[in-house]
């Protein structure tokens, strides 16, 4: 490697190995992940599209069904309670069948029924004139004849009206009548002075709605009168006149004359009841449609009409109002005319009266563009696309509201939906158009669909979790590669520490074995060679070579210890010892090396005469003799290093009352102290203070790991007191027994 050059540490290059790749992943996946969400957004208003297509194509037909079975039980219902009223129709009038289904329609629409919403079909033209029913004039207007006569004339009316009603007598209305006959007034109003003269029992029946000087029929009066009077009851007669100014010539006394009748059914039999009862039935149905046909006279497409295209309006934006089934007809100018004089051809026939009247067309006169009238109330058009939707609602999602606009007016209909408060604030997801109507008007009823989005978690709710489950697993590899990275950096550490730990052991071992092998090798040179006469020098060389082969073979030993603890090969070999006489032993081994180093090595006295223990002596011995040295070695000359044994006894377990007795062997001395932060770290292998350049004592850190091993082998602790400046202590401490005190 070139000087000035730095190397980039391997480190750094397993740090880029593995969070390049986690990070790149990482990128890539987000965005994957957010193409997909947006991919799945988009799948999913694909799908909204659809399900609006097929959901309108299938209410469709749902709709369509429903309105065709209101329609029908609507007009067999109208059908039977006209029948039913009609006097001159006997018969039972609502078969089983109809009023099954009708019960069975009721039942499947909860809150609604027929009955109170059936209405009948109406017809008007296209320029807005009602046909049927014919508009009922709100004011009655007086009859040409009244209009055509002089004031003279009218004069002479008003006395002739008076006398008979205030039943002057035969002579003075014979008299009023002769003066107002001699004024030459019409064929019409001579007529009016025979049915004037008429008591009302003769008029009703056959009065033919021949009209008064106010407009009212002398029929109406006729049935006012006779219902007003003290003992008014009702007969036939008197319910078929009623019942043919209903049908036939309304006006704003039909009702009076209705309520009146109704007030008298208590006075007569069951049948007659029957009859008014449903007269006002059906009577109340076709005021519906007198109160809307003219509502549509404000629409435009009344005028624009066009054969074979049916329409439909709403006639009334309110919950009361309904929509309008409009299909195009023709509509033939007609007359009604007495039979009797009637040309042959085809009526519609008023039976039982005295004088019966048909309705023929006026010849040569055209057919009038117009439109038959079919009326849905407004809650029964909710109703049907209710059950339509709820029947399709698997077309709709849980994160969808469905809008049904029917005829320009929008529903939110609920089918197991959230409601929509306001669309105009929501997403459109799908919409789409379709027709319904009956079978004569298959297209008559626009709607369409819009499926809102609600929910935009919901709609990808599936999406997020599959989201959330990857970026767990990213968050997880990169948390995996951090962790990886944190251990690495560590291990890298660690194994940078050991290197060096490493190198100072093998400089230290080195060092340890050069100086004694050098010392030894020269000493015994000189004695091979006779350069040593003197039998005391002699003696003092070999007692120098013993010694340093004494301290290699401890050195050596410790090693050979330290590669046994490491490879998991050191065995211990237990049997009775003294501990007091061990300890003797090693000082006496000891106090040659103090001696040289000078230094006093003494066996304190803690007043123990004798321990004996299960312990493998020698590994025992080797800990002490690694503590003593270690307090030699850093001990000042003329220093005392302190060895001895003494029992200690420490509550234990659980008991209070339980001593746990230990025996303690120490080694104190003076030497420069230890500070605590590092009283953990000399236990460690290869643990030196300072470099080994700067070293002051002999050692190669294994010493203490040593001690430290064979203690625990033991089921003991080494534990350590030294402050700097005050020395230090070390205490092995063995587990004797437990005494009950």
């Amino acid at each position: 490697m070139r000087a000035g050059t730095r190397r980039l540490p391997p480190l750094f290059w397993q740090a880029i190995f593995i969070l390049l790749p986690v990070t790149v992943l990482s990128v890539v996946s987000l965005i994957s992940l957010r193409r997909d969400e947006q991919t799945a957004e988009q799948d999913a208003r694909n799908r909204a599209v659809e399900d609006s297509q097929s959901l309108a194509w299938a209410m469709r037909a749902s709709v369509s069904a429903e309105l065709q079975r209101f329609l029908e039980l609507q007009n067999g219902w109208i059908t039977g309670a006209r029948l039913a009223g009609q006097p001159t129709v006997t018969g039972v009038f609502f078969d089983h069948r109809l009023d099954s289904d009708i019960r069975e329609w009721d039942k499947d629409y909860p809150g609604l029924t027929i009955a109170e919403l059936a209405t009948p079909q109406g017809e008007i033209l296209a320029d807005g004139r009602q046909i049927d029913p014919p508009e009922m004039p709100v004011v009655p207007t007086p009859p040409k004849w009244f209009l055509e006569l002089s004031p003279r004339q009218k004069k002479l009316w008003e006395r002739l009206r008076r006398a008979v009603e205030a039943s002057e007598g035969r002579a003075s209305i014979e008299k009023a009548n002769e003066t107002f006959f001699s004024s030459h007034p019409s064929d019409e109003a001579l007529s009016a002075t025979i049915w004037l003269q008429q008591p009302p029992t003769n008029m009703i029946g056959n009065s033919d709605a021949f009209p008064t000087e106010t407009g009212l029929s002398f029929e109406e009066i006729a049935c006012y009168r006779l219902l007003s009077a003290k003992d008014a009851n009702l007969t036939d007669s008197l319910v078929q006149s009623i019942w043919w100014q209903l049908m036939n010539h309304s006006s704003f006394t039909s009702d009076r004359l209705l309520e009146m009748a109704e007030t008298l059914t208590n006075r007569t039999d069951a049948a007659l009841s029957q009859r008014v009862y449903w007269m006002r039935q059906y009577w109340n149905a076709q005021s519906k449609v007198r109160t809307r046909l003219p509502l549509l006279r404000q629409f435009s497409i009344l005028t624009n009409w066009n054969a074979g295209q049916s329409r439909a309006v709403w006639v009334d934006q309110s919950d009361s109002g309904g929509l309008a089934l409009l299909e195009p007809c023709t509509v033939g100018a007609t007359r009604i005319v007495p039979r009797a004089t009637a040309i042959s051809g085809p009526g519609i026939v008023q039976a039982g009266r005295v004088n019966e009247w048909i309705q023929l067309p006026v010849s040569n006169s055209p057919a009038e563009r117009g439109y038959t009238v079919w009326f849905v109330p407004r809650q029964v058009v909710k109703a049907i696309f209710t059950r339509a939707l709820e029947e399709n609602k698997f077309f709709i999602s849980g994160y969808e509201t469905p809008v049904v606009t029917v005829a320009g007016q929008s529903f939110v209909l609920s089918a197991r939906k959230p409601s929509l408060a306001d669309s105009s604030h929501s997403q459109l997801l799908g919409s789409a158009s379709q027709t319904a109507g009956a079978v004569s008007m298959p297209d008559a009823v626009p709607f369409s669909v819009n499926l809102y989005l609600t929910s935009l978690e919901q709609m990808l709710s599936a999406e997020h979790r599959r989201i959330r489950l990857f970026a767990m697993l990213i968050i997880g590899a990169i948390f995996s590669a951090l962790a990886g990275l944190a251990a690495s950096w560590r291990a890298f550490n660690r194994q940078q520490e050991l290197g060096e730990l490493k190198t100072n052991f093998v400089s230290s071992v080195s060092h340890e074995l050069r100086a004694p092998i050098a010392s030894v090798r020269l000493m015994a040179e000189n004695l091979e060679r006779g350069k040593i006469p003197e039998s005391s020098r002699q003696n003092e060389y070999f007692r120098f070579i013993v010694q340093e082969c004494r301290r290699l073979s401890s050195l050596i030993e410790n090693v050979l210890d330290f590669s046994r603890i490491e490879q998991g090969r050191k065995q211990y070999e237990f049997e009775p010892a003294n501990l007091v006489a061990l300890v003797q032993t090693t000082v006496k081994l000891m106090e040659p090396y103090a001696v040289e180093k000078g230094v006093r090595l003494e066996i304190a006295d803690a007043g123990v005469s004798s321990i004996e223990l299960e312990v493998d002596s020698r590994a025992i011995q080797q800990a002490l003799v690694n503590l003593i040295d270690n307090a030699i070695k850093h001990s000042p000359k003329g220093e005392t290093v302190a060895v001895g044994i003494e029992m200690q006894k420490t509550h234990g377990g659980p008991d209070a009352d339980r001593l746990l007795t230990r025996a303690a062997l120490f080694v104190a001395d003076h030497g420069p102290g230890i500070p605590p932060e590092e009283h953990g770290k000399i236990f460690e292998r290869f643990y030196r203070r300072g470099s080994e350049l700067r070293r002051e004592t002999q050692g190669v850190g294994i010493g203490l790991s040593v001690v430290q091993h064979i203690v625990e082998a033991h089921g003991g602790h080494v534990r350590v007191e030294s402050e700097p400046g005050k020395g230090s202590r070390f205490t092995i401490e063995l587990p004797v027994t437990k005494l009950n005190e």
